[in-house]
């Protein structure tokens, strides 16, 4: 007799399952999105010791018709095709038919069910290993009871984390999955006590509950751009509470992990906001379905795009968009409460002061102050006129000294202003730096020694394949061997470069991210690096002139407020502040 034979059909079941049910949180999302494909306007979740003990999902959608029920537990039967040319004008979360088969082969299910112009409902649960079909009172809409979670299958049930985790599972799968659907009420219990709890509302509304603030400090924007719907949400402030997972993607309702997706937000938020690892989006697009794919993995998390590239510069482009309100408030939003905490003490301020000489010198910055120089100083050039109105006085105001080489100290008509000289260069260059890159104006500057960088194997296959992407930044490249580069020239404006490091760092992101679609991440990253390394540093001698070009500068840099690393550039103390420091008025 030979060794191979056939599974039973329940450990096929049971291994299949395992595709699809990973944990509690994976029940809960494939129970909540039928509750939404049945066209429910309130869906409550119950769950006990964070859904190990029992799952229940209640909602008052159309329910199940009785000659329907013995289908919801078998196999690839599903109400939402017939066959393969539906999957491009399916709109439903479920269509493959396995969802429910799965869940009741690794646990106890039962589901009970009404439909609206029935006088009573029926019960589906299986009694000694056959599903049975009785009538028993219900509620318009179905309920599905999941109980004693791989009970049948204990090697998976071992892997399960402890109920606290499992609870922060099964409350961000709730979360990711309601989020998107504002028309519908939405409550979350757990041990019999409700923790969540979403009205009907407004997606922006929604969004800022979550990030605890108010909808007017929520960035809301919503366009079609060509054949996509594209919707976005994140707040102004870099301040709000941070959540474990706080970023929202869906496609076509569909909540999603797709790298495009996720490398077009990282990139654009680089630029801008602070600390974007733990960033709060919610980011929705709607996509002819005959243009992206679900149909690649039975969780139905993973999408694939007909056109990546229009994806991507369509989220960059709105994100940009979005950041032009970001900006505008950039010199309101910052003010601060002073905290009156024991100041940390600077390593760097018994270090002798550096002379700033801008003429040019490869080695010196390039921020250019030569046109004001050698203007003679007015009274109002570096403070402020009491009688002058506030429409004379600018954003910034008027610098009155540097404090210990590292800030500029600058008067404005609600009080003092402090600048963090580097972080407001940094993002001067770096805007001037993507003028010149798109303008096509940087030119390549040649070396008198060539660079050589050995590579590995697989680095020279990345930096093969992207090797016009890499010369667009402005390096003259060249392929010497199959292990080693030369590099002939840099881009004009690279003082000071680690090259060989530069490169390879370039080399290393594009193999962990593959080809992006558009190359502005590399490149405004590779941008980013260079303005840090020509920004003013710190300890550097200002004169009263050169501190006003600087911030007059400011003023006029698109988003002026932040460095390129997403950090504030500068700080307002309101008069009413330092007035609390000193007890005035008390």
């Amino acid at each position: 007799m030979g060794k191979i034979k056939y599974l039973s059909n329940l450990v096929i079941d049971q291994i299949a399952a395992g595709e699809i049910i990973e944990r509690p949180a994976s029940v809960i999302k494939e129970l909540l999105e039928n509750s939404i494909d049945s066209g429910a306007n309130t869906i409550s979740l119950y769950i006990n010791q964070g859904g190990m003990e029992s799952i229940e999902v209640c909602d008052n959608g159309e329910g199940i018709k009785y000659e329907d029920l013995p289908l919801c537990v078998a196999r690839h039967a599903t109400s939402k095709i017939k066959n393969i040319s539906d999957l491009n004008k399916c709109n439903t979360h479920g269509f493959r038919g396995e969802a429910l088969a799965a869940i009741s082969s690794v646990s106890n299910l039962k589901i009970i069910t009404r439909i609206n112009k029935d006088d009573k409902g029926h019960t589906l649960e299986k009694i000694d290993e056959n599903w049975k079909c009785s009538p028993s009172p219900a509620k318009k809409g179905t309920t599905v009871i999941v109980e004693e979670l791989f009970h049948r299958i204990p090697v998976r049930k071992k892997f399960l984390k402890s109920i606290a985790t499992e609870l922060t599972y099964s409350k961000n799968s709730f979360l990711k999955t309601s989020m998107i659907h504002n028309e519908i009420n939405w409550h979350f219990f757990s041990n019999g006590k409700e923790l969540i709890k979403m009205p009907a509302q407004k997606i922006s509304e929604r969004f800022a509950n979550f990030c605890d603030v108010s909808v007017d400090k929520i960035n809301y924007i919503k366009k079609i751009i060509g054949p996509i719907l594209i919707e976005i949400c994140f707040p102004f402030s870099d301040n709000e509470k941070r959540k474990t997972n706080n970023q929202f993607i869906y496609v076509n309702n569909r909540t999603v992990n797709n790298r495009t997706i996720f490398h077009a937000i990282r990139s654009t938020f680089e630029e801008v906001m602070h600390g974007n690892k733990n960033l709060s989006i919610f980011l929705s697009l709607k996509i002819p379905n005959e243009l992206v794919d679900f149909n690649v993995h039975p969780c139905k998390t993973e999408v694939r795009f007909k056109d990546n590239s229009a994806v991507y510069d369509v989220i960059r482009t709105t994100l940009k968009t979005s950041f032009k309100n970001y900006a505008g408030q950039q010199y309101t939003n910052q003010i601060v409460d002073l905290n009156l905490s024991t100041p940390r003490k600077h390593d760097y301020l018994a270090k002798s002061e550096v002379n700033l000489n801008l003429t040019g010198n490869s080695n010196q910055t390039t921020f250019n102050i030569e046109s004001i120089k050698n203007q003679p100083e007015t009274e109002n050039s570096n403070t402020i006129n009491p009688n002058n109105s506030i429409e004379q006085v600018p954003a910034l105001g008027y610098a009155l000294s540097q404090l210990h080489g590292i800030y500029i100290l600058a008067e404005n008509s609600d009080g003092l202003i402090i600048v963090d000289i580097h972080a407001a260069h940094e993002r001067i260059l770096f805007e001037e730096y993507k003028k010149k890159i798109q303008s096509k104006k940087l030119k390549v500057q040649k070396l008198i020694s060539p660079v050589l960088i050995n590579l590995n194997e697989e680095e020279m296959e990345v930096c093969t394949k992207n090797l016009n992407l890499i010369s667009s930044l402005g390096f003259d490249i060249i392929k010497r061997s199959p292990t080693s580069l030369s590099i002939d020239g840099v881009p004009e404006l690279s003082h000071n470069l680690d090259i060989s490091n530069t490169i390879l760092e370039i080399i290393k992101d594009l193999s962990k991210f593959g080809q992006p679609e558009n190359f502005d991440a590399e490149l405004m990253k590779f941008l980013g690096n260079l303005a840090c390394k020509n920004a003013i540093k710190a300890n550097t001698k200002m004169t009263v002139p050169e501190m006003n070009s600087l911030l007059r500068s400011m003023e006029k840099t698109e988003y002026g407020g932040k460095c390129n690393h997403g950090r504030p550039s500068w700080a307002q103390l309101n008069l009413e502040n330092i007035d609390r420091i000193f007890l005035r008025g008390r």
